[in-house]
């Protein structure tokens, strides 16, 4: 894959690791309180690999031009060949066979065109097989773990039946971590027992 990826993206000019921070490591909850989720209930252990952002969320270049993509409803594919730069980098094993990402908040479609670009770029499938079930607030607006989980309790569903093999889990700004965890442990709740692996546009400061 890393010579087909080198032919595609001999240099990436328009945002490179000279522009960004170094991709930042993603690492999702291992336990869920089962008292904070009355609507799924999720076992109390997680399973799900560390993953990978594009950036810190703070990083001016980056953030602007994300924050530009999204609200423009498409990133520009500079932030897609970034994103599979780093990917190949990163490499992980084993090597996901497809794509899924976490539903936008807003009516936006720019992180699933996204997906499916990196999906298309690595010559894996992309499957929209996470859906919202009920509108919920930002999750920057909740102010403890308590309210975060009750903000994310009941807003997803799987929508079908996932693929098989280890999958890329895409979102778009890595905060607190619980959005990406509670999908995660949908997908385990209706079976899904291969690796999933966390990609995020972007991670807040801690």
């Amino acid at each position: 894959m890393r010579n087909v990826l080198r032919e595609l993206f001999p240099s990436v000019e328009a945002v490179s690791m000279n522009n960004c921070s170094s991709c930042v490591a993603l690492e999702l909850h291992k336990e869920i309180s089962q008292e904070l989720f009355s609507v799924s209930p999720f076992p109390r252990r997680l399973s799900a690999c560390r993953g990978r952002a594009l950036t810190l969320w703070d990083d001016d270049f980056c953030t602007e031009v994300i924050k530009k993509g999204r609200d423009a409803g498409q990133y520009p594919p500079s932030i897609v060949k970034e994103a599979v730069r780093i990917i190949d980098i990163w490499n992980p094993r084993p090597f996901p066979s497809w794509v899924t990402c976490v539903p936008s908040d807003t009516l936006s479609c720019a992180l699933t065109e996204f997906s499916k670009s990196v999906a298309d770029f690595l010559g894996i499938r992309f499957n929209e097989i996470i859906a919202k079930r009920r509108q919920n607030f930002p999750q920057k607006s909740m102010n403890s773990t308590a309210e975060r989980c009750s903000n994310l309790d009941g807003a997803f569903h799987i929508n079908g039946s996932p693929m098989e093999g280890p999958v890329f889990l895409i979102d778009d700004v890595f905060d607190s971590g619980w959005t990406i965890t509670v999908v995660a442990a949908l997908l385990r709740e209706v079976g899904f027992k291969s690796p999933i692996y966390p990609f995020a546009l972007g991670k807040t400061q801690e």
